[in-house]
């Protein structure tokens, strides 16, 4: 692949970003009716992967842990 050419500052187009400051659920701000509820459980996901994580614990291990089977534990960790 040939390199690119470089151009000149002033032949590139500026754009002004437009910041849109959040309410800190970004469910609610792209407009979900249960949001607070998605917000809720990707918290939960991602404590659930972080601790799966730290133990190093697999899809089975958990599972047994849990009381679950592996193809539950990973419908859990895919969110459904």
């Amino acid at each position: 692949m040939a390199p690119r050419k470089k151009q000149p500052a002033d032949s590139l187009r500026t754009v002004e970003d437009e910041i849109f400051h959040g309410s800190g659920n970004v469910f609610a701000d792209l407009g979900f009716r249960n949001a607070d509820d998605m917000l809720v459980r990707a918290a939960l996901l991602r404590q659930i992967t972080h601790i799966l994580a730290e133990r190093k614990l697999s899809q089975a291990a958990a599972a047994k842990i849990l009381g679950l089977k592996q193809p539950d534990v990973s419908a859990l960790l895919r969110g459904r």
